[in-house]
This record gives structure tokens, C-alpha cells and sequence, in this order.
């Protein structure tokens, strides 16, 4: 994950803009373009939130007046997912947090 930050975050210039300009500017996309395939050549994909531009690569919710059943049930499929995913994420960094400062405090 430190990679996929460095490379694709840390590259950006600061200040305030939106997620999906930030998306565009990263590079991402393109690099999934070239290299996010199965072994058996399927497309592979990133799930995103409805501020992201629909790709290949890169899934995002239905949006419009004309949501059918199907996709208000995959739109709260993928959310419930998305949700315990940046529940994770939050864990993880709280922990990883936690395991710097103590291992600062060792050293100091």
C-alpha cells in the first residue's frame, strides 16, 4: 500500500481539488489500463464512490433517474463492501500509528 501512496499520492501537487481530478492527474487509471488484468486476461477493477468517472478499471455506483432494482441492489452491495473496507483502513492506520509511537518511545 505504501508504494500505491507514494506513487500515486505523494506525486500530487497540494491544495484543494476534487477526488476525481486528483484520479486523473495520479495516473492510476492508466497504469490500471496496462496492467490490471487476470491471468486469464479478464479486467481487473477498483471500486470507487460516485465522484469517480465509470472505466474498465474503475467501478462506481449507478447513478440517475433510471435505477432499476438490480442496480439500487448492487449499488448497496458494494457500498456495505466499500464501508467495511475503509472501516479496515482506519483500523490499520490507527495500529500501525500506535506501533510507531511505541517503537519511538523506545528509542528515545
Amino acid at each position: 500500500m505504501e508504494i500505491i501512496k507514494d506513487q500515486y499520492v505523494h506525486s500530487l501537487p497540494e491544495g484543494c481539488k476534487h477526488d476525481a481530478g486528483m484520479l486523473a492527474d495520479s495516473g492510476l487509471l492508466r497504469d490500471l489500463e496496462r496492467h490490471a488484468f487476470s491471468p486469464s486476461g479478464n479486467p481487473m477493477a477498483l471500486y470507487g464512490d460516485s465522484a469517480y468517472p465509470l472505466r474498465v478499471h474503475l467501478v462506481v455506483p449507478y447513478r440517475g433517474a433510471g435505477i432499476i432494482l438490480w442496480m439500487e441492489d448492487f449499488n448497496n452491495s458494494f457500498s456495505s463492501v466499500r464501508t467495511s473496507v475503509e472501516w479496515l483502513f482506519g483500523d490499520i492506520i490507527i495500529i500501525l500509528s500506535l506501533l510507531t509511537l511505541r517503537k519511538l518511545k523506545r528509542y528515545h
